[in-house]
């Protein structure tokens, strides 16, 4: 909702912020480094908090990437197997039997 979209404060909510604003000015009047020191610890932790939000929203962009990559690769490699199997078992069969023929000649001759 845009700010000027949202509804109107209640006078008890405005007063109550015009308190809370004379406190905050209190404040400042009293101390101003330990207020301005205050505000500085919350802006930074608010920070803190928004880079460590976004920082796991990337790590769980980079973990489902990296799992997609790895779900590719293994079906990539099933695939060549799958294509190559056929061909290795039907060499090594013609292999086989030609050894076979071979040992049967070397044995008739006998």
């Amino acid at each position: 909702m845009a700010d000027r979209e949202k509804p109107a404060m209640t006078d008890d909510q405005v007063e109550t912020m015009a308190w809370e604003l004379e406190a905050k000015m209190a404040e400042i009047r009293k101390d101003p480094r330990a207020a301005l020191t205050a505000e500085l610890a919350k802006v930074r932790a608010t920070m803190l908090a928004e880079m460590q939000a976004h920082m796991a929203k990337i790590r769980a962009q980079i973990e489902a990437d990296r799992e997609e990559m790895r779900a590719r690769g293994e079906a990539f490699w099933a695939k060549k197997i799958a294509e190559v199997t056929p061909r290795l078992e039907a060499k090594f069969a013609a292999e086989l039997r030609a050894e076979r023929d071979r040992l049967r000649q070397l044995t008739e001759q006998r």
